[in-house]
């Protein structure tokens, strides 16, 4: 089963933190993404302190998962259609950064997944986007369509360890995530492996539906 970066994203950003005021140009869209954030981790820090230790969820933290994942993935919806990509101007770096969380999370609509894609894609070279996040949408929406990941984002648990999923030109992986700003391969499986554990974090869950 892929890991589809349940908890992967965010942490690979500065965590949240009280700053001096950013310039943004709409404070309360950024307020309304951090909280979906949140109530999204919190959810998430609480199934993964039980799969890290090989243990299964209790079915109220995994049915909360869903229907938190499900609100979430609605309000996006909603917010992608007035306004939409939440850009780095619009919300800040780290609102900019959860809306591909939830986004992430949302896997359940697999044509909305790549509206978001497409959508940020232009947004990329102006900086409005950040290039990790462009990056593991990418890879995500690329498995789903059955071709290769480019960037090596998404990884599988197999025989034991965290390994990636099918890569295009893996020869140049490496510069290819470089040019991304994403940390060198090795780094990133062993990230992996300090965050969810020597066990597949999604084999007992799958009766459920919940791929995140």
């Amino acid at each position: 089963m892929t890991v589809m970066v349940f908890l992967v994203a965010a942490a690979l950003v500065a965590p949240h933190q009280d700053h001096t005021p950013e310039n943004v140009q709409d404070t309360f869209l950024k307020t309304q993404l951090i909280g979906m954030w949140m109530s999204d981790q919190d959810v998430r820090m609480r199934w993964i302190s039980y799969t890290k230790q090989g243990k299964e969820a209790p079915k109220a933290v995994i049915r909360e998962m869903i229907q938190v994942d499900k609100k979430n993935l609605a309000q996006l919806k909603e917010i992608v259609a007035e306004h939409g990509w939440p850009t780095i101007s619009m919300v800040g770096p780290e609102a900019a950064s959860d809306a591909f969380d939830l986004v992430q999370h949302g896997g359940s609509d697999k044509p909305f997944m790549r509206k978001c894609l497409s959508l940020m894609k232009p947004l990329l070279a102006k900086g409005e986007v950040s290039k990790q996040s462009y990056a593991m949408l990418y890879d995500r929406t690329s498995l789903e369509q059955g071709k290769k990941q480019l960037y090596g984002s998404q990884v599988k648990f197999v025989n034991g360890e965290w390994v990636l999923e099918p890569c295009e030109d893996t020869a140049h992986l490496a510069q290819r995530r470089k040019a991304m700003g994403m940390m060198p391969i090795k780094e990133y499986l062993k990230f992996i492996q300090d965050v969810y554990g020597s066990h597949d974090p999604f084999h007992r869950d799958e009766k459920t539906g919940h791929g995140g």
